[in-house]
């Protein structure tokens, strides 16, 4: 979700997960958002579910997965929470799209690598 609007800017989004769903669900960017949120919540709802269903394994060893599932679940969140914090994807206005959740698609650019580039490049 992140990356799919540097990657349509640059002419490279055809490899991106919203372009997949778009296809293969026949629906427009919008749509695919609403698709790809609800299966994010019924993937997170599912993990909690899952990780709270655990069989014991004794004292240690579920204290040992209990720190390991909490540190999946952190990265997670941390990749997210960086999306919005670094320049990479939303220039400046990471934290206002976080707020907000608006996103204005940038025009088709020469950005780091064109399609065509790309093309040539794999050829």
């Amino acid at each position: 979700m992140h990356s799919y609007g540097l990657e349509y800017s640059r002419g490279l989004d055809g490899h991106n997960v919203l372009t997949t769903i778009m296809h293969e669900h026949h629906l427009d960017l919008q749509g695919a958002l609403y698709w790809l949120s609800g299966y994010a919540a019924k993937t997170i709802t599912k993990f909690i579910s899952d990780s709270k269903a655990l069989p014991s394994w004794g004292v240690d060893v579920d204290k040992a997965v209990k720190i390991y599932i909490d540190r999946i679940a952190r990265c997670v969140r941390g990749y997210d929470a960086w999306s919005y914090e670094t320049d990479r994807y939303y220039g400046r206005n990471g934290l206002k799209i976080r707020q907000t959740r608006k996103i204005t698609l940038q025009a088709k650019s020469d950005g780091y690598l064109t399609r065509k580039q790309f093309e040539v490049s794999i050829a």
